[in-house]
């Protein structure tokens, strides 16, 4: 958290993190003012520090740049309100959660269209039984099928422990008996050709569950659809 003294330093926090926001967004001034509503002059202002923004320019401002008004304020290191909930529930540390959306943005092209990371991460969370203890043992392995589940994330965490460079350890050893490690700082480097392809056929069973849902969800309604038509057709039958 920031230690702001003065309405200066106020000033200068909000300037730099909403300049700083709005070119990773890849927006112009003027996009961003039409989707604030607010003319570009404002935005110019903000950004120079010469004005103090009000409670709706927050708030707008937070939507339009997809983060936490306490982020835009200097209050929190945390772009999105969502990684602290993520990093407190998982013990994994911001810098792991960002690694993990990198690595869902490379394998975005096995889904149709572009899913909400964090929602992903989420669904991954939830799909692997996440409180559930993971036993690390063949039993386990050979009874599911696979080798991240249950906990996928925290096996995930485990792996971006692996140090490919090093001859001493095997990702089998990383495997056994090891408790999980918390709030661990990796970078995508760190992370095996392994790992990575395991992900991406997780993701790409979601994606199929996902459409498999979307399918079955279409069909059932054309066939209520039929079944109204059908309903319909008989009743005007009945009063001729």
């Amino acid at each position: 958290m920031s230690n702001i003294t003065s309405r200066s330093d106020f000033g200068i926090q909000f300037s730099s993190r909403l300049v700083a926001r709005r070119k990773e967004c890849q927006l112009s001034q003027e996009r961003l003012a039409d989707m604030i509503g607010v003319q570009r002059e404002t935005i110019s202002k903000y950004e120079q520090g010469r004005t103090i923004p009000d409670l709706l320019f927050l708030i707008n401002a937070s939507k339009a740049l997809t983060c936490s008004y306490e982020y835009l304020l200097g209050e929190s290191e945390y772009v999105k309100p969502q990684y602290k909930d993520i990093e407190e529930m998982l013990g994994l540390s911001k810098k792991s959660i960002v690694t993990l959306e990198q690595l869902t943005m490379v394998l975005r092209s096995n889904f149709v269209g572009r899913p909400d990371l964090i929602d992903t991460i989420n669904k991954l969370i939830e799909s692997t039984g996440y409180n559930e203890h993971y036993r690390k043992d063949n039993a386990t392995i050979a009874s599911t099928g696979r080798v991240f589940s249950p906990g996928l994330l925290n096996m995930i965490n485990d792996y971006l422990l692996y140090d490919t460079d090093s001859a001493s350890f095997s990702i089998q050893n990383m495997m056994r008996g090891k408790q999980i490690t918390r709030n661990v700082e990796v970078n995508a480097d760190t992370v095996s050709n392994i790992l990575l392809l395991d992900i991406n056929k997780f993701l790409v069973d979601l994606r199929e569950d996902d459409e498999y849902k979307i399918r079955r969800s279409e069909r059932r309604t054309e066939h209520n659809q039929y079944q109204k038509r059908v309903r319909k057709e008989k009743h005007k039958g009945d009063n001729k």
